[in-house]
């Protein structure tokens, strides 16, 4: 995935609505909401994106390899993989981008098109929240954690597995509350998922089976969930198909203890590389 939050060295630029003759200075309401979302220059065939809010918006976009994207200076810019849910895969170039309030960002040139009309474009567009709030460097010691809870590792065996997102990843976690203090952590397909902690599963998903870099595939996740006994609970994302209902037999309303294998690891849904998603949220 190609990333840009605000600016980037590949990208073409970023200049505001104004300067782009998109709105007059002050002008807002019914021209800022006139104004699209994403745009492809007819003529120089440039993918551009436009956010006419006041606050700062995420664009997760995709497009086929086929496109031709290619940023400043001429470079072309990688494509990954994407596989549907007949197996069948595709090269696509994913792109995350924030961009600041009433601003265009010009991402890339589409070389590979004859026409504007041919652009196949997928996207998801978020409004960010507000900044959460940090946590303090240093927490007096005298204060301790009162709500701490130490809890198994959700893995096998001594590893290492290196974790390539966490709070507030820059791909994706930054972009929505809920996974703002997920973690990701790399394994290969097929590895064991154990619980960290025991409690009752409360929902089981995994007849999914598409993967990659296509933002088509950003709500077609597979996962478990289990609350634990104090009320928090446990989400397991990304797994392969079949490997906790079907292999497993594991049900909403099972028990399961700390440790006891829920599923295998996988790569389904928005996925990059093969990981485990976890998310930990406490008791409402």
């Amino acid at each position: 995935c190609h990333i840009a939050h605000r600016r980037a060295p590949w990208i073409l630029g970023v200049e505001s609505v104004e300067d782009a003759g998109l709105c007059a200075e002050g002008e807002g309401g019914d021209a800022a909401a006139a104004l699209p979302d994403i745009s492809v220059d007819p003529d120089e065939k440039v993918l551009s994106v436009i956010n006419a809010t006041d606050g700062e918006r995420c664009f997760f976009l995709s497009v086929p390899a086929t496109h031709g994207c290619r940023g400043r200076r001429g470079i072309a810019l990688a494509s990954g993989r994407s596989r549907d849910g007949d197996g069948r895969e595709e090269a696509v170039v994913a792109f995350v981008l924030v961009v600041g309030p009433r601003a265009v960002m010009d991402v890339c040139r589409l070389g590979g098109l004859a026409s504007e009309r041919d652009a196949e474009v997928q996207s998801d567009i978020v409004d960010l929240p507000p900044w959460p709030l940090r946590v303090p460097a240093a927490i007096p010691e005298a204060e301790g954690f009162p709500n701490r809870h130490v809890y198994g590792f959700p893995l096998p065996g001594p590893g290492p597995y290196f974790c390539s997102q966490a709070s507030g990843g820059r791909l994706t976690h930054f972009a929505h509350p809920s996974t703002y203090h997920a973690v990701d952590l790399d394994c290969e397909p097929g590895t064991p998922v154990l619980a960290l902690e025991r409690g009752v599963v409360q929902e089981v998903r995994d007849n999914e089976n598409v993967s990659g870099i296509d933002v088509r595939y950003f709500f077609r996740w597979n996962q478990v969930t289990v609350m634990h006994p104090d009320g928090s609970l446990a989400e397991y994302v990304h797994i392969a198909r079949g490997s906790a209902s079907g292999e497993l037999g594991l049900r909403a309303g099972d028990a399961v203890e700390r440790g006891q294998q829920l599923c295998r690891s996988g790569d389904v849904g928005f996925c990059p590389r093969p990981h485990l998603h976890l998310e930990v949220h406490a008791a409402a």
